[in-house]
């Protein structure tokens, strides 16, 4: 049995034409109350909830001029209660969180075409979500959108 309470806080402001700004705060205080396995440390009463960060938020930007539109966004998730389920010594029990940016351009060519290229983690940062699964590092797309 586990109990959450929170608080969340978000804005989004378009202060000139073409800009758009947004963020947004969730804080979560995550408890566990009674433990079906109260012997595993990562899942005890008084912990906070497996895998729920206290802090995380997000940031972003997009821009749009002519046939010009550019995206930048990031994303914090703050430290979390994990596990690797002992599969190293010594066990890991916490995920000391992230933060990932990811920026995107669209270029519309035609009425009916557009070129984009997206940046997925521009700082390639190493994590893992869950402990033992890494990320993907730094991903570079490109392509082409046809509308009809």
């Amino acid at each position: 049995m586990s109990r959450a309470r929170g608080s969340e806080l978000s804005i989004d402001v378009a202060p000139v034409a073409g800009l758009r700004a947004r963020s947004g705060y969730t804080f979560l205080a995550s408890e566990v109350i009674e433990s079906t396995a109260p012997n595993n440390v990562v899942l005890q009463a008084g912990n906070w909830m497996f895998r729920r960060p206290r802090n995380s938020g997000f940031v972003g930007a997009t821009w749009e001029w002519q046939r010009l539109g550019a995206n930048l966004d990031g994303v914090f998730i703050g430290r979390f209660v994990d596990s690797d389920f002992s599969s190293l010594q010594p066990p890991i029990q916490r995920n000391d969180g992230y933060t990932t940016w990811n920026g995107r351009i669209a270029w519309k060519l035609t009425r009916q075409l557009t070129a984009t290229l997206a940046i997925d983690n521009l700082a390639n940062a190493d994590y893992m979500e869950p402990l033992g699964y890494r990320a993907l590092g730094r991903a570079i797309r490109a392509g082409a959108r046809v509308g009809f």
